[in-house]
């Protein structure tokens, strides 16, 4: 199934015009005509605000086919939080703030059938401070984790203090959330930031391509011994700051350290390097 036609199907379901779902995403209903007979595929930023209106997975929408088998975990928290998060390795982690006061968890794959019991999700709950943590169980291998396993992970965005996230994946999505310190610790080949504020402090263990939509606050990476790429949207205003040790920070494409911008991208670390480069994002 195209993308197109999963919109197309979600719109009629909630019963919306293209004129409504356009107003609704903020793009013109033309861009839904493109998209819906598929001459065109939306841009990250309208399929993020189309999966948060339909309250979907982004993977969901973005792959051919829907996942066979899911596991849905959802949890009630009623006050902010600060959330410790340790997940199993896994193809892609999409984290994201929502309007809902609920936690929710989702796992997808197309072939792994045992979820609910190979997988065990545990919540420890405290007055400021919520621990998510996975583990495999029986025969689950890392390595089929890692190439068939999909998580989602939703967090009220009003009650979103501190995040501390572990993993290992291809791919790593963040969006949608404010908060004072967000730190990654563990593996991504690819790793996409959009509509975050405050600081993000990225400890990633392996070569990587970073793509920001915005910044608001700090990005801070720490690697030792990597060769990573940052992309940037053309036009955004930084102060670079090399804090590492025998680390290379590189700007690409004209772009220009600005000292009085409050805004920062940091490389922290030891004998590491990062090209920081320009990519254009297209409105529909």
């Amino acid at each position: 199934m195209s993308i197109g036609t999963k919109i197309k199907s979600l719109r009629n379901t909630r019963g919306m015009s293209q004129n409504e779902l356009a107003k609704a995403i903020g793009v013109s209903r033309q861009a839904i005509t493109k998209w819906e007979s598929d001459a065109g595929v939306p841009e990250i930023e309208s399929l993020v605000r189309i999966s948060e209106l339909f309250d979907v997975n982004l993977d969901s929408l973005i792959k051919d086919e829907v996942s066979q088998y899911t596991s849905l975990i959802q949890y009630d928290i009623d006050c902010g939080k600060d959330f410790e998060i340790e997940l199993i390795p896994s193809r892609s982690v999409i984290v994201e703030g929502g309007d809902s006061e609920k936690v929710r968890i989702e796992m997808q794959s197309e072939f792994i059938s045992t979820m609910d019991s190979d997988i065990k999700v545990g919540i420890e709950d405290k007055k400021r401070r919520m621990s998510l943590k996975m583990n495999r169980k029986n025969d689950l291998t890392e390595s089929k984790c890692r190439e068939e396993l999909s998580i989602y992970i939703r967090l009220p965005r009003r009650f979103i203090g501190n995040i501390e996230l572990s993993s290992d994946t291809k791919e790593l999505h963040l969006r949608g959330f404010e908060t004072e310190d967000f730190e990654f610790d563990g593996k991504a080949e690819y790793i996409t930031l959009e509509d975050i504020h405050g600081k993000a402090e990225m400890d990633v263990r392996s070569d990587c391509l970073f793509r920001i939509s915005d910044l608001d606050g700090s990005l801070e990476i720490n690697q030792m011994s990597k060769s990573s790429v940052l992309e940037v949207p053309k036009g955004l205003r930084f102060r670079a700051i090399n804090d590492g040790r025998k680390c290379e920070l590189k700007l690409s494409d004209g772009l220009e350290s600005d000292d009085k911008c409050e805004d920062v991208i940091e490389l922290n670390g030891m004998k590491s390097t990062l090209e920081v480069r320009t990519w254009v994002i297209e409105k529909e």
